[in-house]
C-alpha cells in the first residue's frame, strides 16, 4: 500500500475510515472487548458515535490544509 503524501490524501483516508466504521456499526459487527483494562468503553454504540465524531472533526480540520511540495519538486514518502 502506498503511503499518502498529502494532507488531502490523508483526509480521504479518514473519510473512508469513517464510512467503513459506520457500515460495520450499522451491521452490528462491532462489539467491545470485555477486558479489565477497558474501563470506559462498554457500549459499542456510544464508542462508535465518539469515534465517528472524532473522525468527522479531523475531516473538518483538514479541509483547509495544503501540502507543500518537497524542495526537490517531488513528493517523497513520509518517513516514520
Amino acid at each position: 500500500m502506498t503511503e499518502p503524501v498529502s494532507a488531502d490524501a490523508i483526509r480521504e483516508d479518514i473519510r473512508a475510515s469513517l464510512r467503513r466504521l459506520r457500515r460495520l456499526g450499522d451491521a452490528g459487527r462491532i462489539v467491545m472487548a470485555e477486558d479489565c483494562w477497558n474501563t470506559d468503553w462498554h457500549d459499542s454504540r456510544v464508542a462508535i458515535e465518539i469515534a465517528a465524531a472524532a473522525l468527522e472533526r479531523a475531516d473538518t480540520a483538514m479541509l483547509w490544509m495544503h501540502t507543500l511540495h518537497h524542495p526537490d519538486g517531488g513528493c517523497p514518502p513520509i518517513p516514520d
